[in-house]
Order: structure tokens, then C-alpha cells, then sequence
């Protein structure tokens, strides 16, 4: 351990490594299981929730004992407290209820694929951060993981045709509210630039002004009281 990654962090951050580590365990065992063991990917995901929620309760079994009203990470780019930990134990119960009712859709739908329970753990750790982060860009990346993720899960079903749809739509949806924010942005940096240069064109006439004055004065054209 060093002063960027300090024994407080790996605490704080046990729940979510442990989410990404099962996460992609499930995508490589899935390479390795026939049709007939599919269901082996929801149990594994499902070990991986049990293990992030011990580790939800060992924090705060060490908050408890320690008298902490919060722990930090990353120098408070990440701060665990009760309002986090009651998150996080929506989400975690969320994904586990979530994974237990896929097991027998995914066999109906035949699409019950590895990367349907990895991706659902990385959403997961998504809304985790996004609870728990204090750092803007922290916000950032956590809600972007979990808004890709839904979007993935979203057009999941590829031989139907509705879901892909829907996963179209969303991204569609979502690169246009990306491009009209951007063109907010770059209307209000028109509108910032165009005031700059009207300050910058009245403040050079204000001192050409000046100087003329000051040059009439001294030939003798203006009259000084």
C-alpha cells in the first residue's frame, strides 16, 4: 500500500471489487461452460453479491466498533456512510432479486449468456459509486457505467426484435441529449465570447477617446479649467 491506494480505500472500496472481480469470473467461466450449465453464471453472480454484501456488513460491524460516522476514500472522492450503505444494500438485495428471476427467462428466451449477470454486476457497482462518490468525476464515470450497462441489458435479447429496438431508442435517446447538451455549451460560449469582444471594442474606443482628448489638450485646442 502507498498514498494512492492506503488500506482505508481497499475497506471502503471491498464491496465494488468484489462485484467487478465476480463480474468478470462470469465472463470467463462462461467460455468454459456447455449450454446445459448456463445456470452456473447466476450462481456465480450470486456468490459474488453474497461476498460484496459480508463485506457491506463487516463495515459496519469496524464502524460500529471504531465509533466512525463515515469512512473516506481516495482522499473524500468517495465517502461511505449510513446514507450510503443504506444504497447500498437496495441495490445489492435489487440485483439479487434481479439475477434469481433472469435464471429461468434467460433458459425461455435462450440468450441465458455469461455477459447478461457480468453486465448486471458492473450496473451494480455503477449505482454503488454513484451513492457513495463525492468527486464530480467520480459521479461522472459511476453514472456512465451505469447508464451503458442498462443500455446494453436494455437490447439484450438479440433474436427479438422489440428489445433491440428499445436498446436503439435508448441510445439514440442518448447521444441526442448528449449533442443538445453540447449545444448549449457552445451557445453559451458564443454568447460569453461575443460579450468579450463588445467589453474589448468599448474599452479601445474609451481609450482611443481618451488619447485624442489628451492630444487636443496638449495643442491647445481644448481649454483646461
Amino acid at each position: 500500500m502507498n498514498e494512492y491506494f492506503s488500506p482505508g480505500d481497499f475497506l471502503v472500496l471491498k464491496p465494488v471489487i468484489l462485484l467487478t472481480l465476480f463480474g468478470m469470473g462470469v465472463m470467463l467461466t462462461d467460455l468454459l461452460l456447455e449450454s446445459r450449465y448456463k445456470y452456473f453464471n447466476a450462481i456465480t453472480a450470486l456468490v459474488g453479491v453474497g461476498f460484496a454484501s459480508l463485506a457491506v456488513w463487516m463495515i459496519q460491524s469496524q464502524m460500529r466498533r471504531d465509533g466512525a460516522v463515515a469512512y473516506e476514500a481516495f482522499h473524500g472522492a468517495i465517502v461511505l456512510d449510513s446514507f450510503g450503505i443504506f444504497f447500498i444494500w437496495i441495490f445489492l438485495i435489487s440485483t439479487a432479486i434481479t439475477i434469481l428471476i433472469s435464471i429461468r427467462y434467460m433458459e425461455i428466451e435462450e440468450e441465458n449468456h455469461g455477459e447478461y449477470y457480468a453486465i448486471i454486476l458492473f450496473a451494480t457497482v455503477g449505482m454503488i459509486l454513484l451513492a457513495t462518490g463525492m468527486d464530480l468525476i467520480t459521479l461522472f464515470v459511476s453514472l456512465e457505467l451505469m447508464v451503458i450497462s442498462i443500455y446494453i441489458l436494455t437490447g439484450f435479447l438479440r433474436r427479438d426484435r422489440r428489445s433491440r429496438w428499445r436498446g436503439i431508442k435508448r441510445a439514440f435517446a442518448a447521444a441526442a441529449g448528449q449533442a443538445k447538451r453540447r449545444g448549449k455549451h457552445a451557445e453559451q460560449d458564443d454568447v460569453a465570447k461575443s460579450d468579450r469582444a463588445k467589453a474589448h471594442r468599448e474599452c479601445s474606443f474609451d481609450v482611443r477617446n481618451i488619447a485624442d482628448r489628451a492630444a487636443k489638450a496638449r495643442a491647445g485646442n481644448i481649454r483646461r479649467p
